[in-house]
């Protein structure tokens, strides 16, 4: 019960970002480097609730592989929150039969990519305007295969998976050629493309500038793609990946460390604020930063045990401006004022930042608008 009331939360939690309505289109794209094979390609993008007097709005790009014999349609719970949170969704529908090319498969996708891109400024297009260049590979099963074949070259800015299975060319041969950020689903429950067998290797083989493996307890193959816990997981890495936010990927942390008995977790490359070692150590009470916003601020917080402490204040790329305090503090009740100057008492930029206090390993964060 306490798993979906989670879960039920974090959707709940999304659904005060911005929220669109849906619109489909349907493409054939042809390529001319290999015989104008022709790509019937679905796509599904956000438009506004109201229309009517509203700017045209951009939006980043999924390109999304399908698995062996599955539609389109079998991913419409995933399309619909995807899409309505502020996605293009593009969907191949070549490579349907038993016995699809899945390197075909792999150039098709990465050829929707370019092509639906190239959308934004073709005139007469539905899309003019309407897409960012920032694309995404995405598959589930061999159509996530054939999203790592395509991602050892292609123009696409990240690689997402979902219980992505060993292809033919492999997958998890070519996983080696992968620079993308990546995020590696798979279903600790799935016994068509076993993780040890399929998205663990792919994801080991990696060369990510970052990257995430996320096996969810209890997930098999074919509902992974509807589980409320794995959406609210792509959607909170997707944030970071076209953000670069530090925020962004502290708020992807924090949901896997609320849901940690609901999954396995494995990281690697990303900027060491947002990654705590989880080692045992005091209990930590929110930070409370008072006044925010403010030119300086007050911030806040108690250990139930004296510990080895560190306060830092970061900017939202991570990058370490102003290091508070370092040392032995006993348990209470501690405040530390901070002037909204870096660690050579230069003054810093208005905007955002964050407080992050480290206790044996254990860390707790603080958000500050720094007012001029």
């Amino acid at each position: 019960m306490l798993r979906y009331a989670l879960t039920a939360f974090i959707l709940a939690a999304a659904a005060l970002l911005p929220a669109y309505e849906i619109a489909q289109l349907n493409r054939s794209y042809v390529d001319p480097d290999r015989d104008n094979r022709q790509i019937s390609t679905q796509i599904y993008y956000p438009v506004p609730g109201s229309s009517a007097g509203q700017e045209r709005e951009a939006f980043p790009l999924l390109v999304f592989g399908h698995g062996w014999i599955l539609p389109a349609s079998t991913y419409a719970t995933l399309r619909d929150q995807l899409v309505s949170q502020g996605w293009i969704m593009a969907f191949p529908t070549t490579e349907g039969g038993l016995f699809p090319s899945h390197q075909d498969f792999a150039l098709d996708l990465d050829f929707v990519a370019q092509s639906v891109l190239a959308e934004n400024f073709q005139t007469g297009s539905e899309l003019v305007g309407m897409v960012t260049q920032f694309s995404v590979l995405m598959g589930h099963s061999m159509g996530g295969g054939a999203a790592v074949l395509a991602a050892t070259d292609t123009v696409a800015d990240a690689l997402l998976t979902l219980a992505a299975a060993d292809t033919d060319p492999s997958a998890i041969a070519a996983a080696q050629q992968v620079s993308l950020p990546s995020l590696t689903l798979a279903g600790g429950s799935d016994s068509i493309t076993p993780p040890s067998q399929h998205q663990l290797p792919i994801f080991q083989n990696l060369a990510s500038s970052y990257k995430s493996y996320l096996s969810f307890t209890g997930v098999g193959h074919l509902n992974i793609y509807t589980n409320p816990l794995v959406i609210a997981a792509i959607l909170a890495w997707l944030d970071y990946a076209i953000s670069g936010d530090i925020a962004a990927l502290i708020d992807y942390f924090n949901l896997l460390e609320q849901n940690q008995g609901e999954l396995t977790q494995i990281h690697s490359g990303y900027p060491e604020v947002a990654v705590g070692e989880e080692l045992p150590g005091p209990a930590l009470a929110c930070l409370e930063v008072f006044p925010n916003p403010a030119a300086s601020a007050t911030i806040s917080y108690s250990l139930d045990k004296g510990a080895e402490v560190s306060l830092e204040v970061f900017d939202l790329r991570g990058r370490r401006v102003r290091s508070l305090f370092g040392g032995n503090q006993a348990g209470g009740t501690h405040s530390l004022s901070w002037d909204g100057r870096d660690d050579e008492r230069r003054p810093l930029a208005k905007g955002q930042y964050l407080a992050r206090l480290r206790a044996a390993g254990k860390q707790s964060f603080g958000r500050i608008t720094l007012l001029d």
